[in-house]
């Protein structure tokens, strides 16, 4: 079941998406496409 998921979300690149998952509300939100994009993201709300 969790091969078939991952092989959904994987991106052409190979990298799998960074998710956020509202447990409140069961909403999952795309924060970034891959993980150098949530790194850069990361850096920019910390400086």
């Amino acid at each position: 079941m969790y091969g078939r998921l991952a092989d959904k979300l994987k991106t052409t690149s190979g990298e799998f998406p960074i998710m956020c998952y509202d447990l409140m509300n069961g909403i999952i939100d795309t924060y970034a496409l891959t993980f150098a994009e949530f790194f850069e993201q990361l850096i920019d709300e910390r400086s």
